[in-house]
């Protein structure tokens, strides 16, 4: 199996297209859903998940059968019907400069959906290229654990602190060590972090 090279796309202005309703359909467009409400589902008949999206104007829905020409200008092309044939033959069917990830057989696209953890602006994926989900999962649960919730205020005062630093009159050096030294689990205190910033601030 060809080997993914993790990257993190821009999605806010793609068309992305999902052909097929079902479960495993619903599981990649809460996925995508985060990143864009460009969403096309085509698909006769639709997972409940999918439909609170479509009754809430998040994303677009046409209740009909994939016909060849729904994949000719999408940017993001997902296909998950229950007919694995009808998969691959749509995936051939794409274009060229599309990413494309099909449910039922990886090797046939050219994206797959790792697993995800969300920290505020902290992403961490996982994946074993599928052969061995068991693991990704063990791995994602000891991630989800080590970077916990508290990662989100964190990484956003690691956000803050980069930016006043750019504006102080210290030398590169100077700089970066600062904020190497913020990556001390001192940090992890709200007391510290705003002792920090306070800092910052009569520096600029």
């Amino acid at each position: 199996m060809t080997s993914h090279m993790p990257i993190m796309v821009d999605l806010h202005n793609k068309h992305v297209v999902v052909i097929g309703g079902g479960k495993v359909a619903a599981r990649r467009i809460n996925v995508v859903v985060r990143y864009t409400y460009n969403i096309t589902v085509i698909s006769p008949e639709v997972h409940n998940d999918i439909r609170s999206l479509i009754e809430q104007g998040i994303i677009d829905w046409q209740a009909r059968r994939y016909q060849s020409n729904d994949v000719q200008n999408a940017d993001f092309i997902i296909i998950a019907t229950d007919n694995s044939e009808l998969n691959d033959s749509i995936s051939r069917e794409a274009s060229n400069s599309a990413l494309v990830n099909v449910a039922s057989n990886a090797e046939a696209g050219n994206a797959t959906f790792p697993s995800i953890i969300h920290r505020g602006k902290l992403t961490l994926s996982v994946s074993t290229n599928g052969a061995s989900p068991q693991l990704t999962k063990q791995i994602k649960n000891e991630l989800e654990t080590k970077y916990n919730e508290s990662y989100e205020s964190y990484i956003d005062f690691l956000n803050q602190c980069r930016i006043k630093v750019k504006h102080t009159s210290l030398s590169a050096s100077e700089k970066q060590s600062l904020l190497k030294s913020l990556l001390s689990e001192d940090y992890f205190s709200q007391m510290q972090q705003q002792e920090m910033l306070q800092y910052l601030d009569r520096l600029t």
